[in-house]
């Protein structure tokens, strides 16, 4: 299952993939962030700003680092939305 069937419509997410060169649809949920996309140590940082900005919150340093997948990014960002 893709992101873009879970996340709101027009949340800015496919903007803060490609800030990081990261195209939204070689993303499902299942994807590891930084083994499967080959981000180096910033790219995971400019994501969770990108996030940040998209749904207006704020996602904690400890919180980030055990982000691993879309799919835990999905859940994370659902709970702090409601």
């Amino acid at each position: 299952m893709r992101p873009a069937g879970i996340l709101p419509a027009g949340c800015g997410t496919r903007t803060g993939w490609k800030q990081v060169g990261v195209s939204f649809r070689a993303l499902d949920l299942h994807t590891l962030l930084t083994e499967d996309l080959g981000m180096d140590d910033l790219d995971p940082v400019e994501a969770v700003m990108a996030l940040e900005g998209a749904f207006h919150i704020t996602i904690p340093a400890d919180d980030a680092g055990q982000l691993d997948t879309v799919s835990m990014l999905v859940q994370y960002i659902h709970t702090r939305t409601q």
